[in-house]
């Protein structure tokens, strides 16, 4: 019963990264999108081997992992800017 509990919740939560990856509401930069992508897949791929079961789903994690560590890391970058934490209105603001 925990393993289907898991897939669903790896599923629902590569389907959110994934719509946070696609929507114009979430102001990110191009480093976080790539930390979502990788948070994405990494859930993905962990749904799809605890369907089939037995495997190992470490390299998922991993994925996930990264992409949390790439996801901080852009965060990081765009608050600490040499001048202040918002140079200009665009740089949270959506450019679309």
């Amino acid at each position: 019963m925990i393993e289907i509990f898991n897939a669903v919740m790896a599923l629902l939560l590569s389907s959110v990264t994934g719509w946070a990856i696609m929507s114009h509401r979430v102001r990110d930069g191009i480093v976080v999108k790539i930390g979502l992508s990788f948070i994405s897949v990494g859930f993905l791929g962990v749904f799809l081997v605890s369907l089939e079961g037995g495997y190992d789903k470490s390299f998922g994690h991993a994925m996930v992992y990264v992409g949390m560590l790439i996801c901080a890391m852009g965060y990081l970058f765009r608050t600490r800017r040499k001048r202040s934490a918002q140079r200009r209105i665009t740089d949270w603001g959506n450019l679309a």
